[in-house]
């Protein structure tokens, strides 16, 4: 149960941490 909500807590936090990522590596591109 414990492990599920650290999870789910997470997503938000990884899909914004790769959106930054790749924003960062369109910028060292072009």
């Amino acid at each position: 149960m414990g492990k599920l909500s650290i999870l789910v807590l997470s997503i938000p936090i990884i899909s914004s941490l790769l959106e930054t990522i790749e924003h960062l590596l369109h910028m060292m591109i072009f």
